[in-house]
């Protein structure tokens, strides 16, 4: 307590000797200038994280999954113009079953809210954004 005290008075009396400096009559608009002339240069457009080539390669992928999910019959079920050209190649058969996932409707409930709303917080987060660089 009394090395603040003797701190606080050692600062003041170096402030008397050393005196305080006033500034310019119009310091503040010249750095409110200068800010507002760093704020224009700092405006960068803004790219997607991912380009189209990445967002068709998980298309593509999700595509693939979906088609081998619905297609679990031993063979499989080509178009007719495809079949003609590959009729005697011996194809792999792709049998496998997902197991039986029983959820509770609450928890299918929750957890599409859950996604309407993180959904929306990024549309949201996204227009603020695009209103600040803008």
């Amino acid at each position: 307590m009394k090395d603040e005290r003797v701190f606080a008075e050692h600062t003041k009396q170096l402030l008397k000797e050393v005196g305080v400096e006033n500034p310019p009559f119009d310091f503040a608009d010249k750095v409110m200038h200068k800010i507002e002339a760093v704020k224009e240069v700092q405006s960068i457009p803004a790219k997607p994280v991912f380009g189209w080539r990445a967002w068709m390669a998980v298309a593509s992928f999700v595509g693939l999954v979906v088609f081998l999910v619905i297609n679990t019959s031993s063979t499989l079920a080509l178009p007719s113009f495809v079949s003609e050209v590959v009729d005697g190649w011996e194809l792999p058969s792709i049998n496998f079953a997902l197991p039986a996932i029983d959820l509770p409707n609450i928890l299918v409930y929750c957890s599409l809210i859950f996604g309407a709303f993180v959904f929306i917080q990024f549309l949201m987060i996204k227009q603020r954004l695009d209103r600040s660089f803008t």
